[in-house]
């Protein structure tokens, strides 16, 4: 008998405001890139290692569209139909550098960050923007030119952002035999 492997990724939101009251909670599914799966191929089979990865905001100013072909540096270079949140927008690590998972134990396929969900505190500069979605890549530097886009995961709806606003991600990916 054959299998065959499918791998699946989600995202939980949980969007509060500064007086900590809950805007939304959505469960939205994520889109592996080539890339990514390419890389996990590498790091499986080949000669790459990542051991952590990184949380980006993708901005909704400009947005059009994500596509599986979409990698690293076409975002770095500003080439894709869609771009990261400024930094400066939310606090984190000084605001130069994206957020890192901290993945708990895989268990039954599953893998994610449930024990250390991931919580983006954002700026009075970021009152009256957008949030469109999160992008997960192996590169915690915004200004660094290399890189892996595993996955996006773009919300139902794009989050209005108020200063004090905070979103709460849990990004879960699975392995399974079909």
């Amino acid at each position: 008998m054959k299998s065959r492997i499918k791998q699946k990724g989600q995202l939980r939101v949980l969007h509060f405001d500064r007086h900590d009251r809950l805007k939304s909670d959505e469960v939205v599914p994520n889109e592996a890139k080539d890339e990514g799966l390419n890389f996990l191929l590498d790091v499986v089979f080949g000669t790459q290692s990542v051991f952590t990865w990184f949380m980006g905001i993708i901005d909704n100013a400009g947005f059009v569209s994500v596509a599986t072909d979409d990698t690293y540096l076409q975002l770095q270079a500003d080439a894709l139909n869609w771009d990261e949140l400024d930094p400066d927008n939310y606090n984190f690590v000084g605001n130069t550098n994206r957020q890192a998972i901290s993945f708990d134990a895989a268990v039954a396929g599953r893998i994610a960050n449930d024990l250390s969900p991931l919580t983006f505190v954002m700026t009075v500069s970021a009152a009256g923007k957008e949030a469109k979605g999160i992008f997960i890549t192996d590169t915690q530097g915004v200004a660094d030119n290399s890189g892996f886009l595993w996955a996006t995961a773009l919300f139902g709806v794009a989050k209005q952002l108020e200063d004090g606003d905070r979103l709460v991600l849990t990004y879960e990916t699975t392995q399974a035999r079909v």
